[in-house]
C-alpha cells in the first residue's frame, strides 16, 4: 500500500511538472506568435534582396537579367507588403510591425528607381532617375540600420550590395557614353551647318560667267558690268573664307576640310584669272590684231579652265560631305 502511494505522488509530480511546463511553453509561444509572424516576413524580404546576386558575374552587369529579376522580385515585394498589412499584431508590436512595412516600401522604391534608370529613354532624365537611385539607396542603409538591432534582426545581404555597386558602375559608364554620343552627334549637325552654309553662299558664287562674257561681246556691250559683279563676288568670297577660319572641325572631318580648302583656294585663283583675262579684253578691245585677239582667247580659255577646276573642287566637298553625313 505504501509502494502504490508512492508510486502514485511522483506520477503526479511529474504529470504536474510536465503540465506546467507545457503552460510555460504555450504562453511563450502565444507571447512570441506576433514576432514569429513578423520574422517570417523579414526572412523573405531578405531573401528575395538575396536573389539579386544570381544576376552577378565577374566580367558585365547583365541589364536584361538584371531587369528581369528586379521586375519578378518587386512583384514578390508587392505580396510581402499585402501579407503584412493582413498580419495582426498586439499593440506593443504595432511600431515593430510599421517599421518593417517601411522596411519592405523602401525596398520597393528600390526596385523602382533601379527599373526607372535601367529603362531610360530620355538621356535628359538621367540626373534625376539617378538622384532618385541614390536616394532610395541610402534609405534603404538607414532603414536596414534601424532594424538590424531590433528583435527581427534584418541585414541587407551582401549579395544585394554588390548587385548595386555594379547597376551603380553600369549606369555611370552607360551615360557618359551616351553624353559622349550626344556631344559627338552635336557637334557633327554644326559642322553640317555650317559647311551646308558654305556650299549655299557659293550658289551664286559658282556662276559660270564663260556664256554671259560671250553674250556681252556678241552684243558690243561694255566688260566692265563684269568687273562690278567680279568685285561683288571677291567680296562674298572673302566673308565666306573667314567665315571657315572659326569652324569647329570634329573627329571625321579631315577630308571634308581640305576639301573645303582646295575649293576656297581654287575659286580666288579662279577669279582673279577671269578678272585678269576680263581687263586685259577692256584694255584691247580697240585694237585689231590677230595676235592680240589669240592671247585674249588664250587668256579667257585658261580662266575658264580655272573655273572647271574650281567646279571639280566644289564637287569633291559636296562628295565628302555626304560620305561623313552617313558615318
Amino acid at each position: 500500500m505504501i509502494k502504490f502511494k508512492s508510486k502514485y505522488i511522483k506520477f503526479s509530480i511529474i504529470t504536474l511538472i510536465m503540465l506546467f511546463i507545457s503552460i510555460i511553453v504555450l504562453t511563450l509561444s502565444f507571447k512570441n506568435n506576433d514576432l514569429h509572424k513578423l520574422s517570417i516576413v523579414s526572412k523573405e524580404i531578405f531573401n528575395v534582396n538575396k536573389d539579386l546576386g544570381s544576376t552577378i558575374n565577374n566580367t558585365d552587369f547583365n541589364v536584361n537579367e538584371s531587369i528581369d529579376i528586379l521586375k519578378k522580385n518587386l512583384v514578390k515585394l508587392q505580396k510581402l507588403n499585402n501579407s503584412l498589412e493582413n498580419i495582426n499584431v498586439k499593440d506593443k508590436n504595432i511600431n515593430l510591425k510599421n517599421q518593417l512595412s517601411s522596411y519592405i516600401q523602401s525596398n520597393i522604391e528600390l526596385y523602382e528607381s533601379s527599373l526607372s534608370i535601367l529603362n531610360i529613354q530620355n538621356p535628359d532624365k538621367f540626373s534625376s532617375l539617378y538622384n532618385d537611385l541614390l536616394k532610395s539607396e541610402q534609405i534603404i542603409l538607414i532603414n536596414t540600420d534601424k532594424l538590424k538591432n531590433s528583435k527581427l534582426n534584418i541585414s541587407f545581404p551582401k549579395e544585394a550590395n554588390i548587385f548595386f555597386i555594379k547597376l551603380n558602375q553600369y549606369v555611370n559608364a552607360s551615360f557618359k557614353n551616351t553624353r559622349e554620343k550626344d556631344i559627338i552627334y552635336s557637334q557633327k549637325q554644326d559642322f553640317l551647318i555650317e559647311i551646308n552654309s558654305i556650299l549655299s553662299d557659293f550658289s551664286y558664287l559658282k556662276e559660270d560667267l564663260q556664256p554671259i562674257i560671250s553674250n556681252v561681246k556678241d552684243t558690243k556691250r561694255s566688260l566692265f558690268i563684269l568687273i562690278s559683279d567680279i568685285n561683288t563676288k571677291r567680296s562674298k568670297y572673302l566673308e565666306i573664307k573667314e567665315k571657315s577660319y572659326s569652324m569647329t572641325l570634329p573627329n571625321g572631318t579631315q577630308e571634308c576640310h581640305e576639301s573645303l580648302i582646295e575649293m576656297l583656294n581654287s575659286y580666288e585663283i579662279y577669279l582673279n584669272s577671269i578678272e585678269s583675262s576680263i581687263k586685259y579684253d577692256i584694255d584691247n578691245a580697240k585694237v585689231n590684231d590677230n595676235k592680240l585677239n589669240a592671247d585674249i582667247n588664250n587668256n579667257y580659255k585658261d580662266s575658264f579652265d580655272k573655273y572647271n577646276t574650281f567646279v571639280s573642287c566644289y564637287d569633291t566637298l559636296k562628295n565628302n560631305i555626304k560620305i561623313y553625313k552617313k558615318h
